[in-house]
C-alpha cells in the first residue's frame, strides 16, 4: 500500500494540485480505516486465520471496503 502514496501524490502534481493544500484534508472515517487495517493485521496472523475459519476471505473484503470507505 506504500507504493499508492508517492503515486497519488505525483498524479496529484500532474492534474495542477499543490502539496500544501493537503493539511486542509479532514478524514470523516478515519477510525474505520484504522479497525479494518487493525483487523487485516489479526487476520494475516495464523490465530486470527484460525479464528476466522472458512470465513476469512469474507472478513477480508469486509475489511478491505472498511479502509477504502
Amino acid at each position: 500500500m506504500l507504493w499508492a502514496i508517492p503515486i497519488g501524490l505525483i498524479v496529484g502534481r500532474l492534474l495542477g494540485g499543490r502539496i500544501e493544500r493537503l493539511s486542509g484534508l479532514q478524514f470523516r472515517w478515519g477510525a474505520l480505516a484504522i479497525a479494518g487495517l487493525v483487523v487485516q493485521v489479526v487476520l494475516f496472523t495464523q490465530t486470527g486465520a484460525a479464528l476466522a475459519g472458512d470465513l476469512e476471505p469474507a472478513i477480508y473484503v469486509g475489511s478491505t471496503a472498511a479502509v477504502l470507505a
